[in-house]
C-alpha cells in the first residue's frame, strides 16, 4: 500500500475527528475561563476539505478532478484567486480536486477563461468527464445572473424612453406573440419563412415573449440577432423568457390587461415609422402641452394614441388601394 493510501485508510478510520481545545497563553488578570477556545466549525470543514483533495487516490477521482489537483497543487494563492474570480468560496474548489461536488456549467466555461494558460487540458477534462457540457455554451449564453437582473431593473427605472420608438402592429412577431399568448420565434430559414413576419433592419433571427402577471398581458418583450438561427437554440430562448418575466416586476398592475382587450392592427414598416416619429414627435409633444395646458407627460400619452390610430388609418388606406387596384394579370384579361 503506498504512503497515499495509507493515509487515506487512516483519515477514513478515524472518520470526522473530535473538536480539541487549543491551549492559548492566558495574559495576566485575565479570566481562567477564556483560556481555551473551539475552532470554527467553517476552519475544520475547510481543513477536512483541503485534506481530501490531495489525499484521495487518483484512480477514485474523475480526470477533471485529478487536473485541477494538479494545476492548483498546494497553492493556496492561485485557489483564492481561482475561487475570487468565479465567485465561490475556496471551500467549493477543494470539494471540486476531491470529486465531492460538480461544478455546475457556468463555472465550468468560466474557468477555462480564469486559467486560459490550462485551456486545452480543461477542454479535454470536461468533454471526459463532463460531456456535452460544452456544447450547450457555445453560444455564449449562459443562466441569468444576479448581477444582470440588477442591471435590467436599473436599466427600466432609469433609462428615458427614446424618441424614435415604433409601433409593433399585427403583422410583427411581437404581435403575433401577444395575440397567441406565447413565445414566437424566427430564424432565417428561408425567404418564404421570412416573409411571414416584418422583419427589421439588420435582424437575422428573432423571439418574442408576452410580459405577464396573473394571465393578463403588459406588452412583448422581444430580442433580435443578427446571426440566423440564433434562437434555435433552447438557451437563448429560455433567457428571453426569465428577462420577460423580470420586465413584469417594473409594471405597476393596472398597466396589465386582459388578452380579450388586444386588438392588433397592421402598422406601416418600422422603418418609415422610425423617420416619421424622429421627425415630429417631440414638436407634436411640445404643441400638445402648450394647446392643452397640460404636462409633457400628459401631452405624450395622448400624442402616441393620436399617432398609432394615424399610423392604423394610413395602413388601412394602403392595403386597400392595394387590393383595389388591378393586378397585372387581370389588366391583361381587360385588353
Amino acid at each position: 500500500m503506498s504512503p497515499r493510501d495509507d493515509s487515506l485508510q487512516q483519515l477514513k478510520r478515524r472518520g470526522r475527528p473530535r473538536k480539541k481545545h487549543l491551549a492559548v497563553q492566558t495574559p495576566p488578570g485575565a479570566s481562567a475561563q477564556h483560556a481555551t477556545e473551539s475552532p470554527p466549525a467553517s476552519s475544520f470543514q475547510q481543513s477536512t476539505d483541503e485534506q481530501l483533495a490531495y489525499t484521495i487516490a487518483e484512480e477514485h477521482i474523475s480526470v477533471f478532478s485529478s487536473l485541477l489537483r494538479h494545476i492548483l497543487r498546494h497553492d493556496r494563492v492561485q485557489i483564492a484567486r481561482v475561487a475570487k474570480e468565479l465567485d465561490i468560496a475556496e471551500n467549493t474548489i477543494y470539494r471540486w480536486m476531491n470529486g465531492n461536488s460538480e461544478p455546475r456549467a457556468t463555472y465550468l466555461k468560466s474557468l477555462l477563461e480564469v486559467l486560459p494558460e490550462h485551456r486545452n487540458n480543461l477542454i479535454y477534462a470536461i468533454n471526459q468527464t463532463f460531456p456535452g457540457v460544452l456544447d450547450s455554451l457555445e453560444t455564449g449564453i449562459s443562466e441569468v445572473q444576479k448581477e444582470l437582473y440588477c442591471r435590467v431593473l436599473e436599466l427600466v427605472t432609469t433609462t428615458p424612453e427614446p424618441d424614435n420608438h415604433a409601433y409593433l402592429g399585427s403583422t410583427t412577431l411581437a404581435g403575433v406573440s401577444a395575440m397567441l399568448a406565447r413565445m414566437q420565434t424566427w430564424d432565417n430559414l428561408n425567404e418564404s419563412e421570412r416573409l411571414q413576419f416584418e422583419v427589421d433592419e439588420f435582424e437575422r433571427s428573432a423571439c418574442a415573449y408576452p410580459v405577464l402577471r396573473g394571465g393578463r398581458i403588459s406588452g412583448v418583450l422581444i430580442v433580435s440577432s443578427t446571426q440566423p438561427d440564433f434562437f434555435s437554440n433552447p438557451i437563448a430562448c429560455q433567457a428571453v423568457v426569465e428577462y420577460a418575466q423580470l420586465l413584469s416586476l417594473a409594471f405597476h398592475e393596472e398597466e396589465f390587461y386582459p388578452f380579450s382587450e388586444l386588438s392588433l392592427r397592421p402598422l406601416p414598416d418600422l422603418k418609415w415609422q422610425r423617420a416619421e416619429i424622429g421627425r415630429s414627435y417631440v414638436n407634436r409633444i411640445i404643441s400638445n402641452a402648450r394647446k392643452m395646458g397640460v404636462s409633457r407627460q400628459e401631452a405624450e400619452v395622448c400624442v402616441r394614441s393620436d399617432m398609432e390610430l394615424e399610423f392604423e388609418e394610413l395602413e388601412r388606406i394602403k392595403h386597400e388601394r392595394r387590393d383595389a387596384s388591378p393586378s397585372p394579370t387581370n389588366q391583361d384579361n381587360v385588353k
